[in-house]
């Protein structure tokens, strides 16, 4: 038996290969293509959470102005400086997120803190000025 087991192994690897099933290689491109579109709507929303954290502290609020600029300005009018800036910043990095590509999923949490911040910026700005 240990005589034929070269001419087997001989004749096994002289066999062409066997084709591959009908539409393996489409189905093997799109398993790849949704892998990769998660691992980017993943990134780019921790992306995004991550931008957003930075930027959030940075802003300047009421609570870290010297006393005389609280003074000088109405509670409103500071209120409304921070929260248009976080509005800005909030709108690069919707900006951002277009630019490459991110899908709705990572756009829509974006989207829902940009329309309470301008609603509250809006009744803010009602409250300061009563018709």
């Amino acid at each position: 038996m240990n005589d034929h087991d070269p001419l087997l192994r001989r004749h096994l690897r002289a066999l062409p290969d066997p084709a591959a099933p009908a539409g393996l290689r489409e189905r093997v491109l799109a398993a790849h293509g949704h892998r990769r579109l998660a691992i980017h709507g993943a990134t780019g929303i921790a992306a995004a959470v991550v931008s957003v954290a930075l930027i959030l502290p940075v802003l300047p609020s009421v609570e870290q102005a010297p006393p005389s600029a609280r003074r000088a300005a109405p509670p409103a009018a500071a209120h409304g400086h921070a929260a248009t800036a976080r509005l800005r910043a909030i709108d690069r990095a919707l900006q951002a997120a277009y630019e490459r590509g991110a899908s709705d999923d990572e756009i829509a949490p974006l989207w829902r803190v940009r329309e309470s911040l301008v609603s509250s910026l809006a009744s803010t700005t009602d409250a300061g000025n009563p018709s």
